[in-house]
C-alpha cells in the first residue's frame, strides 16, 4: 500500500495474509441416521505502520510537499540547540515541525504493529428418522460452537525530528527524543458462542389433510471473557394444518428464559395463533377463476415478549465507589465513598405486546397484477423505561427503570405490483403505502 524505505529488519508497510480452512462431512451412520460435521476457520495477520495506517495516510494527504524535506542527509556538521552533534539513522536525520507531521517518518521511524485474528467454528448435527414409531417423525440434535480472538502487538516507538534554521545552515532545532521500541499487547478481543438444539419433527399427509408439527429446545450462551456470560433458553412448539390447501391453521407457543431477570421472572410463555382461507381454491370460485386467479384472507393474533434493551441484573442492588460525594469534617471537605447507583428491582420482567394482524392477497389477470392489504393493531405493556416520578430528593442518585410503559399502535399497509412482458422485454411496476398511528399511554413522565 505504501512505498517505504527498507531501513529496518522489520516491515512497516501494510500487508495482509489470511488462511482459511473448511470441511463439510456427511456420514450415513445407518439407513435412518445421518451425521453432519462442519468445520470452518480462518487466521488473519495484518502488518501496519506504528500507530495506525490512518495516521500515515492522513499525513500523506494533509502535509504540504514543501513544508519540509522527508529527512536531512547526515554530513556530520549539524548541531542542535544544546550544542550536540546530530547523528542520523542510516545517514538520515528526520525532518519536521510543530505544525504538521512527517509522513515519511510515520512510515519509517514510528515502528510497526501487527493485528492477529483467529476465528473457528464447529457444527455437529445428528438426525434420526423415527418411522418405526410413525411415518413422518424424525428427531435431531445440533451442537454449534464458534470463537473469535484478536489482539494487536504494538511495537511503536517515538522519534525526534529536526527543523533547519533559516539563519544557520548547520543548526537543527530538535523536538522530542528517539525512544526505544515498545512491546505491548492492545485491543484485545475474545468472544465465544455455544448453542445446543434438540428438535422433534412430524410431517404427514393423508387424504386431503396435511399436518406438520415441531417441538424444540434451544440453549444459547455468549461469553466475551470479561463479563458474566449471557444465557438464553427456549422451549417451543409449532403445529400446522391445512385441508386441501384451502383452510390453514397454525399454532405456535414458546417458553423463553433469559439471564437478565430475577429467579421467578426469567421465563415467559408467548402463544400465537394464525389462520387463513384460500377462497380461490373453492369449487364455487371456478366461475371467476379466469379473472381472479388467487384470493386469500388471513389473520393472526399473539402475545410477543421482548427483553432487548433491558439492562442486566437490575434485580440486584449495586454499591459503587465515587469520589467527592460526602461532605464532613471540620473543613467540610468532599470525601469519596460508596453510593447506591442501582436500586434493586426484583419485579423486572419481559416487555409484552399483543398483536393482531388481518390481511388479504389477490392476484388478477393471469397473475400479472397482485395486491395485498394488511391491518395491524399492537398494544404494548410492561415497557422498560425510566420512572421520572421518583425524585433524587428521596436520597438516591440512581435512575429508576421499571416495567411501567404502555403504548398502542394501529395502522394498515398495502402494496400493488404489475408485471408483464412486451415481446422479449419484461418489466415490473409496483408501489406501496402505509399508515400508522401511535398513542403513548404510560411513559413514566411526571404527572401534572
Amino acid at each position: 500500500m505504501f512505498v517505504t524505505d527498507e531501513e529496518s529488519s522489520y516491515s512497516t508497510n501494510n500487508t495482509t495474509s489470511r488462511y482459511n480452512i473448511r470441511s463439510n462431512l456427511e456420514v450415513d451412520v445407518t439407513n435412518t441416521t445421518l451425521l453432519n460435521l462442519d468445520i470452518y476457520g480462518w487466521f488473519d495477520k495484518q502488518n501496519r505502520p506504528g500507530g495506525d495506517s490512518y495516521g500515515a495516510y492522513n499525513s500523506l494527504i494533509t502535509t504540504p510537499p514543501n513544508a519540509f524535506p522527508p529527512y536531512y542527509i547526515d554530513n556530520g556538521q549539524y548541531t542542535d540547540q544544546d550544542g550536540n552533534i546530530v547523528r542520523g539513522i542510516n545517514g538520515r536525520i528526520t525532518a519536521g515541525n510543530d505544525l504538521v507531521s512527517n509522513p515519511w517518518a510515520l512510515l519509517n521511524r514510528n515502528g510497526y504493529s501487527i493485528l492477529n485474528r483467529v476465528y473457528g467454528s464447529f457444527r455437529a448435527k445428528l438426525t434420526q428418522e423415527l418411522a418405526f414409531i410413525t411415518k413422518g417423525l424424525s428427531a435431531s440434535a445440533l451442537l454449534s460452537m464458534d470463537s473469535y480472538t484478536a489482539a494487536v502487538t504494538d511495537r511503536q516507538k517515538g522519534f525526534a525530528y529536526y527543523n533547519l534554521s533559516d539563519i544557520n545552515s548547520t543548526f537543527l532545532r530538535r523536538t522530542g527524543t528517539d525512544q526505544q521500541m515498545g512491546n505491548g499487547i492492545t485491543d484485545r478481543a475474545s468472544e465465544a458462542r455455544t448453542s445446543l438444539d434438540f428438535q422433534l419433527s412430524y410431517d404427514k399427509s393423508f387424504n386431503n389433510h396435511y399436518v406438520s408439527a415441531t417441538a424444540f429446545y434451544n440453549q444459547y450462551e455468549f461469553d466475551d471473557q470479561t463479563s458474566i456470560p449471557s444465557r438464553f433458553q427456549t422451549i417451543g412448539s409449532w403445529l400446522g394444518y391445512n385441508y386441501k390447501h384451502k383452510y390453514y391453521l397454525d399454532l405456535t407457543g414458546s417458553y423463553h428464559g433469559v439471564y437478565k431477570f430475577a429467579p421467578g421472572k426469567r421465563f415467559g410463555f408467548y402463544p400465537v395463533v394464525s389462520a387463513g382461507w384460500t377462497i380461490s381454491n373453492e369449487n364455487f370460485f371456478g366461475s371467476v377463476k379466469d379473472a381472479v386467479s388467487y384470493l386469500k384472507i388471513r389473520g393472526s393474533y399473539g402475545l410477543i415478549g421482548n427483553q432487548r434493551g433491558v439492562a442486566e441484573f437490575q434485580y440486584r442492588t449495586r454499591l459503587n465507589e465515587v469520589g467527592g460525594v460526602y461532605w464532613f469534617g471540620n473543613t467540610m471537605a468532599a470525601r469519596p465513598g460508596f453510593v447506591e447507583d442501582i436500586l434493586a428491582n426484583p419485579g423486572l420482567t419481559w416487555e409484552k405486546a399483543k398483536q393482531l394482524n388481518l390481511g388479504a392477497d389477490i392476484r388478477l389477470f393471469d397473475d400479472r397484477f397482485s395486491y395485498s392489504f394488511d391491518y395491524f393493531k399492537d398494544r404494548r405493556s410492561d415497557m422498560y423505561m425510566v420512572n421520572n416520578n421518583v425524585t433524587s430528593l428521596l436520597g438516591s442518585i440512581a435512575t429508576i427503570q421499571q416495567n411501567i410503559g404502555e403504548m398502542f399502535s394501529e395502522g394498515y399497509e398495502m402494496a400493488a405490483l404489475w408485471k408483464s412482458t412486451i415481446g422479449d422485454f419484461g418489466y415490473r411496476i409496483g408501489g406501496s403505502y402505509s399508515f400508522s398511528s401511535n398513542e403513548n399511554i404510560k411513559t413514566g413522565e411526571i404527572q401534572e
